[in-house]
């Protein structure tokens, strides 16, 4: 009798269904220290390797949440400046100012990350494909991408 075995893929474990979406915090989070006003520079290199695990051997729409979570905790942290603004030349009281912030950073997160694996998963989602980050110095792209280009 042939035994199905399955191929350890390093991706994240199922019993802490919680561990992607806390790393992908934690990127997110690594990522903003490394902008001005931080001044943690250094942080800038490592900040995707949460995020890369969190995704990987995740199915395309689960990867899609999990790095639009890391974007949106980027986001927020980097533009944290954005209630002060708001209340003082808008007026806005802070529970305002701060949904202002969450909708600024939902909407850049959705254009920092994007699903993994949209091309290439079969039934299996370890087969999917990764890219390195691309156009960083503008857009920091998470996605997959066919062989032929």
């Amino acid at each position: 009798m042939k035994k199905d075995r399955k191929k350890d893929t390093g991706a994240p474990a199922t019993s802490r269904p919680l561990l992607p979406w806390v790393a992908a915090m934690a990127g997110g989070v690594l990522g903003f220290l490394g902008y001005v006003g931080f001044d943690q520079y250094y942080l800038e290199w490592i900040c995707l390797v949460p995020i890369l695990w969190a995704i990987s051997g995740q199915a395309p729409g689960r990867a899609f949440f999990i790095g639009w979570i890391a974007g949106i905790v980027g986001h927020a942290g980097g533009f944290y400046w954005i209630v002060t603004m708001l209340r003082q030349f808008a007026d806005a009281p802070w529970l305002l100012a701060a949904g202002g912030l969450l909708l600024l950073a939902a909407a850049n997160g959705l254009i920092c990350f994007s699903g993994a694996g949209n091309d290439g998963h079969d039934a299996d989602p370890s087969t999917g494909t990764l890219m390195p980050p691309c156009d960083s110095a503008d857009v920091i792209g998470v996605g997959a991408v066919r062989v032929a280009g």
